[in-house]
């Protein structure tokens, strides 16, 4: 399957920062993304803390529940910010992994929070018995009250030490040098999991009924209507599920992969490993993460009704590359950013 002329994306991504200094992280990593559609909305993040205390690589993925326009930019916003403020503090494992599960707790209550006029509008809406719901409208706050968010985020401590956390179906590959097995380190938030239908079971949620259809995934930020259930805890779930530390060693890399695409690489009929491995071999080839996604796609057979976006980013974790040049911004890939100076303005408390 060839990928469309009309679906761009960046292939490097770096930025000067403020005050003129280079803002770059130092490894270079690569992006790419298709969706038949022309149409994208899978972000892309890297930044750094504090002066490279910590460095930080996320892949934030539309769900397929709801609209994809909301949640996303919301979460491309404020994730940078939350994490800027709780990493900086952080040293030790418990330390680290607590920065990173109450930044995600923040963005989803900061979303929930933002939602308050959505919900006082489409209760109104439901009132308005005597001229009759606009269905137009009602569906239009429905699909923003519906949107979710997977999500994978690496990070790097020092240089390190790397953990990394995620949500939903999202994934993250580690290659070591020559292995040619890659390493899983994510889990996958989906009733395909036995553990999450285990968990699911626990809170009274009937999972005989549950598909893929009627629940794409078990963990995510976002989906408000999911979540309400007055009798018990929220069967989807926000809370991350982590790997690591792992201290970094020269030469590795990883790779993250959308949703859509592991979506995709399942509907071919290849098995995880199978796909797991074909990945790694593709994204360790020369080439950009573009090229790889490209030909990753070749060995896809998707049914003409494929709606989701497919988006492989590959992370390197040795210095030792150099840093990519500045790209052509297509207002998707959100540039490097240094933290420094707001982490010193919460410091000085200001």
């Amino acid at each position: 399957m060839d990928m469309p002329a009309r679906s761009e994306s960046t292939d490097e991504s770096g930025s000067s920062g403020r005050n003129g200094s280079n803002d770059m992280l130092p490894a270079a990593d690569t992006w790419g993304s298709w969706h038949v559609a022309g149409e994208a909305h899978n972000r892309c993040l890297q930044f750094r803390v504090k002066n490279d205390h910590a460095r930080v690589s996320c892949l934030l993925c539309a769900t397929p529940m709801g609209s994809p326009r909301w949640l996303v930019p919301f979460v491309g916003r404020r994730l940078p910010r939350e994490l800027a403020k709780r990493l900086t503090q952080a040293s030790e494992p418990e330390q680290v992994q607590a920065a990173l599960c109450s930044s995600v707790q923040a963005v989803h209550d900061a979303w929930l929070q933002s939602l308050e006029p959505t919900l006082s509008r489409r209760d109104e809406l439901l009132q308005a018995t005597d001229q009759g719901p606009g269905e137009a409208s009602l569906a239009a706050l429905e699909a923003e009250l519906s949107s979710g968010c997977s999500l994978a985020l690496a990070v790097v401590m020092n240089g390190e030490q790397l953990y990394v956390a995620n949500l939903g179906r999202t994934r993250v590959l580690l290659l070591r040098g020559g292995e040619e097995e890659p390493k899983l380190l994510t889990v996958e938030h989906s009733v395909d999991n036995a553990d999450e239908l285990a968990r699911l079971a626990r809170l009274g949620v009937d999972t005989d009924v549950l598909t893929e259809e009627v629940l794409p995934v078990t963990r995510c930020l976002g989906a408000h209507p999911r979540r309400r259930r007055p009798d018990g805890p929220d069967p989807v779930s926000n809370e991350p599920e982590f790997c690591g530390p792992l201290e970094v060693e020269p030469g590795w890399r990883l790779v993250f992969l959308s949703d859509g695409l592991c979506t995709a690489l399942s509907v071919s009929g290849m098995a995880n490993q199978e796909a797991n491995r074909l990945v790694a071999k593709l994204a360790s080839q020369p080439g950009t993460a573009r090229q790889a996604l490209s030909k990753l796609l070749h060995h896809c057979e998707l049914p003409p009704s494929w709606s989701h976006e497919l988006t492989l980013m590959v992370v390197s974790l040795c210095d030792e590359e150099a840093p990519p040049p500045a790209p052509v911004s297509d207002g998707r890939v959100d540039p490097y950013v240094d933290f420094t100076p707001l982490t010193s303005a919460l410091e000085a408390g200001l």
